[in-house]
């Protein structure tokens, strides 16, 4: 989040907590679709793989 003066200088920025913004991350999991188990109509578990390793979340539509 960045405030900004009315001469339109920047005053200061700070990152908003949980948002992901201003934060970078260097992860290698990437989306793995070939595994999407349908929960009900809009949503799915779906895969993320990194190496052998492995995460598992849903996606909703």
């Amino acid at each position: 989040m960045s405030i900004i003066t009315n001469d339109g200088v920047l005053a200061s920025t700070r990152d908003i907590p949980n948002s992901g913004v201003g934060k970078t991350y260097n992860f290698c999991y990437e989306l793995d679709l070939s595994f999407a188990t349908p929960v009900d109509e809009d949503t799915f578990i779906i895969r993320s793989r990194c190496g052998n390793s492995a995460r598992y979340g849903y996606l909703k539509f």
